[in-house]
């Protein structure tokens, strides 16, 4: 991962300290470790996983090939109007994504931005706009105000999310990760990711049919960001 402006390791190195005095005693210890062991091995590439690529953004630094957050906005922007209420759901220890969404309502004027993450390091939103609650989202959860529902990689919260969105009848925009999460009532013990993503995929399609919620477009971010997952959204 480079710098916008090209910085050195050096500065990259300055930028990592200073976030580290700021928030390594909000992490627990176990992440902590796991963010400083490998910090170095993932910066220069532009895959890496969820929680370093938050520290990343959150210092400003973004690879040569485009932003991971960015890109997703762009989608969301090409797709539905962002000047609405939003639902983001499993936002992250930093909810990079959210924030970077949260600006970009702020700049026309219109729009919010409601968090359900439980793993939030922080208790007060970063823009005005925005709403955070340190909590699981379930499927109780109440989404009727909001009108789009977004998630990037929300890991095993995938499946509530898109039976909300349906039911509720919401745009929704869930950009999948490579994990496998599988409840037990699923007829068999194990299951590739691909398999599981497949599934997800199905069981998607037959919930938007069966609450007349729009038809199913499956994209990906493509091989330049190295995290090729479905991207499943809705079309009305």
């Amino acid at each position: 991962m480079l710098a916008k402006k090209g910085f050195s390791e050096e500065q990259i190195a300055e930028r990592f300290n200073i976030f580290k005095n700021k928030y390594q005693s909000r992490y627990s210890q176990d992440l902590w470790n796991y963010i400083e062991e490998n910090f170095w091995l993932y910066v220069f590439s532009s895959c890496a996983p969820d929680v370093l690529m938050q520290v990343y953004s959150e210092i400003g630094l973004v690879h040569e090939k485009g932003d991971f957050y960015d890109e997703h906005i762009k989608r969301i922007k090409e797709r539905f109007d962002i000047g609405c209420n939003i639902i983001d759901i499993g936002s992250g220890v930093i909810p990079s994504f959210a924030n970077k969404l949260a600006y970009e309502q702020l700049k026309i004027g219109k729009g919010t931005i409601t968090l359900y993450e439980p793993l939030l390091i922080d208790s007060k939103p970063k823009y005005s706009n925005m709403t955070l609650h340190r909590e699981d989202f379930t499927l109780h959860t109440n989404i009727k105000e909001f009108n789009l529902v977004t998630g990037i990689m929300p890991c095993e919260v995938t499946e509530t999310i898109i039976e909300q969105a349906c039911q509720e009848q919401k745009d929704f925009y869930i950009a999948m990760c490579g994990c496998v999460h599988v409840d037990n009532y699923i007829p068999f013990m194990s299951i590739s990711p691909e398999s599981y993503q497949r599934y997800i995929i199905e069981k998607t399609a037959s919930l938007l049919r069966k609450y007349d919620n729009g038809q199913l477009e499956v994209d990906t971010l493509g091989p330049e960001f190295e995290i090729d997952y479905p991207i499943l959204s809705n079309r009305r």
